[in-house]
């Protein structure tokens, strides 16, 4: 459920009568700064409001303004307004580290970017068109312990091309998947696969045949590296190191 709810967040880009907002990235790391774009031709006010996901049960809860030096993160603004085909660029940053404090867990904070229409020229209709769409980015605090605990595995399911990627370890790992090797492949043929601490990703790797994929799975601190083969010819097997 709570890989369901992380991996399919709703589409990021939305356009209403040449109202259009983007943002750079759905996922992001500690450190990654978000862009906003705004590709209108009236200026766009932003509310940005955070919230955190708990891992172990999926609850989101926006975060309460009255323990604030609990909050994983902070922004640097909470309003901005965007002139018309610019961006902007949020910055966050994780309170423990500036608070001189190691990350024990693995953190996620949902960032919802609310926009609402802007018109210097007539301020009555301000907020006249207030828009309902949001869009969020989930940004990542990966614990800070001095090594990785657990292990990770891929495994084939009954489903021809189909794999799940195990993450049993106590952070986020990025899978980089390689298949050019393969006789079969598709022209994209690299990708990177993100699970969360303690979950799994079950994914299709429709028409890659013939030989074997290479699998690199890492943390994002740099403290854990494994490699991993699969063998696209066995039915059914787990994979192998390599």
């Amino acid at each position: 459920m709570l890989c369901r709810l992380f991996f399919t967040i709703a589409i990021i880009i939305f356009s209403l009568n040449a109202y259009t907002i983007s943002i750079d990235k759905m996922i992001a790391f500690a450190g990654d700064k978000i862009t906003v774009k705004n590709d209108s031709d009236f200026a766009v006010f932003i509310k940005v409001n955070l919230s955190e996901l708990n891992l172990k049960t999926g609850v989101e809860t926006p975060l309460n303004k009255m323990v604030f030096t609990k909050w994983p993160v902070y922004a640097d603004r909470y309003s901005f307004v965007i002139d018309p085909k610019s961006s902007e660029q949020l910055n966050l940053t994780p309170i423990d580290s500036e608070l001189g404090k190691q990350t024990q867990n693995d953190r996620i904070v949902g960032v919802s970017f609310v926009p609402e229409s802007y018109k210097d020229d007539d301020k009555k209709s301000r907020y006249k068109l207030s828009m309902l769409i949001g869009f969020k980015t989930w940004y990542i605090i990966p614990n800070q312990k001095k090594t990785v605990e657990g292990d990770v595995s891929i495994e084939k399911t009954i489903k021809t091309g189909e794999y799940i990627f195990n993450n049993n370890t106590d952070t986020v790992v990025e899978f980089d998947v390689n298949t050019c090797k393969t006789k079969q492949h598709p022209k994209q043929c690299e990708e990177t696969i993100i699970a969360l601490a303690h979950h799994h990703k079950k994914i299709t790797l429709a028409g890659v045949t013939g030989g074997t994929i290479k699998v690199i799975a890492r943390d994002k601190r740099n403290r854990f590296k494994k490699s991993l083969i699969i063998d696209t010819a066995n039915s059914l097997q787990k994979s192998t190191t390599g």
